[in-house]
């Protein structure tokens, strides 16, 4: 999940709340906030104050996070060239149909049971 707030972190540009975070990633504030600890003593963020809501506060990508994220999204792609490379045209279309197909039915399904209050908009 380090991977998905760098990533998450760069398209902010300018930081982003923990909840902001917890959002993107489908998880809870608390274990966002325990992850951001992690990277943080890593040295791949930092927390600022906000600097119009002194009750908040920004995580914001460091230059080491860049370089880790930059490194990390490389090997992805290298290794999604290899699977790739294994698979024809026909069945790469396929798997994304697919692939399009499951994640527009989970968000449906995580739609109704929060409708239904089974989960909260922090849940799953």
């Amino acid at each position: 999940m380090e991977t998905a707030l760098l990533a998450r972190l760069v398209r902010a540009g300018d930081g982003a709340s923990v909840t902001e975070l917890a959002s993107s990633v489908c998880s809870s504030a608390q274990s966002v906030s325990r992850l951001v600890k992690t990277m943080e003593a890593k040295g791949l963020v930092v927390k600022q104050p906000h600097p119009s809501d002194r009750r908040n506060t920004l995580v914001r990508i460091t230059q080491k996070g860049r370089e880790f994220h930059g490194d990390a999204t490389r090997r992805a792609a290298e290794y999604f060239d290899r699977v790739a490379e294994k698979m024809t045209l026909d069945e790469m279309k396929l798997f994304l149909e697919l692939s399009v197909k499951w994640h527009n039915a989970c968000a449906e399904v995580l739609y109704e049971y929060r409708q239904k209050g089974l989960l909260s908009e922090t849940d799953a």
